[in-house]
């Protein structure tokens, strides 16, 4: 499998072009959920550059809502959260730095397409040397 490594510089470009892709979407998010793990950095920085509050899964009720992740790569984390969410009668809207071709979940709003042969790394992921 071929790897893809990503520097933060890269990283922040990734984020600024996301944001402006949701700003372009005009929609008032009551919020924004992190994926935990990959999706917790994207969710803190988006956060801040739309000036929206990180929300938490439980205790939403008819909520619009940004769903951050860093990759849809099968999409099964990001159906599993959107359908806790849709739970509490909350609308949702996925957003993503990477997408690949075969995943079950193609965001509303992503950056980039990688091959599904391609590994991401990103630069909080980075082995400590």
């Amino acid at each position: 499998m071929e790897k893809l490594v990503i520097n933060w510089i890269d990283y922040i470009k990734l984020i600024n072009t996301l944001a402006e892709k949701i700003r372009l979407y005009k929609q008032d998010f009551s919020g924004i959920i992190g994926v935990t793990r990959g999706g917790l950095i994207p969710a803190v920085l988006l956060s801040h550059k739309l000036n929206l509050p990180m929300l938490n899964v439980e205790g939403l009720y008819r909520q619009k809502v940004l769903l951050v992740d860093d990759v849809s790569d099968t999409g099964k984390t990001l159906q599993e959260y959107s359908k806790k969410i849709h739970g509490f009668g909350s609308d949702v809207v996925v957003a993503t730095l990477h997408m690949k071709p075969h995943t079950e979940v193609t965001p509303h709003f992503y950056v980039e397409v990688v091959p599904d042969n391609v590994w991401l790394i990103y630069p909080y992921e980075e082995e400590v040397k």
